[in-house]
This record gives C-alpha cells, structure tokens and sequence, in this order.
C-alpha cells in the first residue's frame, strides 16, 4: 500500500515538474539563474519564484537578508549590533545559495581557500565539542 502510494505521489510530482518547466522555459531570467554553477531546474524555479521581482530590494544587504544569508543588525544610539531573530526572511532562499556556495567551493580555487580561510577563523564550536567527547569515550547527548 505504502509503496503503490510513493508511486503515485512520484508520478503526480514528475507531471507537475513538467508543466512547471514547460511554463518557465521562455523566461530569459530563469536561462542565467541557470547559469550559474549548482543552480538546474528546481533550484532555478526555486529562485526565481521566489525572490520575484528583485527591483523591491534596495540593496544587495537587505537581499541576502531576505535569503537569510546576513545576520539581522539592530541599530542604537548609532551603534550596530547583531539583532535576534535570525530566522527573518525566506527559508526556501537560503537552501539554493547554500548549495551553490558548495559548488562553488569544490569547482573555483578561489572560493575554496574563502572557504577554508572561513573555517580557520570560526573553528571551534562543536567541532571541538565532538572531539572532546570522542577523546572521552562518550557521545553527544543530541
């Protein structure tokens, strides 16, 4: 039963993802999101329906906030600071760049030294949380 239903449902997604194809084939936005190392169909539909139109934007700061790709920033007194409530702004923006950054780190010599340049910097955390506990012999409690 459950398998004849995964069928189905496989089957109903396949036929959708062609008329949605086929009614985005001709838009030339659609032809340079695709362009771009990582990004196909899905994740080109994904982009391109969802930012809509990016002339809303008023700057290239307050879109990759709206991606969530920037920290939210509260201003004081004149001062900046990182703001709470980091999951402001489209959660189905972030994954397409996400992947794309990860092409774009395993395919350019200059993205994967950022890369690992980034990872210098930030190291620590969890990473170091996980190695502690391995040293131990115990495990995570998540």
């Amino acid at each position: 039963m459950r398998t004849e239903q995964a069928d189905l449902f496989s089957r109903q997604i396949s036929e959708l993802e062609k008329k949605i194809k086929l009614s985005i084939k001709n838009e030339p936005v659609f032809d340079l999101l695709k362009s771009i190392l990582g990004i196909k169909d899905i994740l080109g539909m994904t982009v391109y329906y969802e930012v809509g139109d990016i002339q809303r934007f008023k700057s290239d700061r307050n879109f990759s906030s709206y991606c969530r790709l920037a920290p939210p920033i509260a201003v004081s007194d004149g001062k900046n600071y990182q703001a709470r409530g980091g999951k402001q702004g489209n959660p189905y923006l972030k994954w397409p760049f996400c992947v794309t950054a990860t092409q774009a780190g395993r395919a350019y010599d200059r993205s994967r030294r950022f890369k690992q340049r980034h990872t210098r910097r930030r190291a620590g955390g969890i990473g170091k949380l996980k190695k502690r506990k391995k040293d131990q012999g115990g495990s995570l409690p998540y």
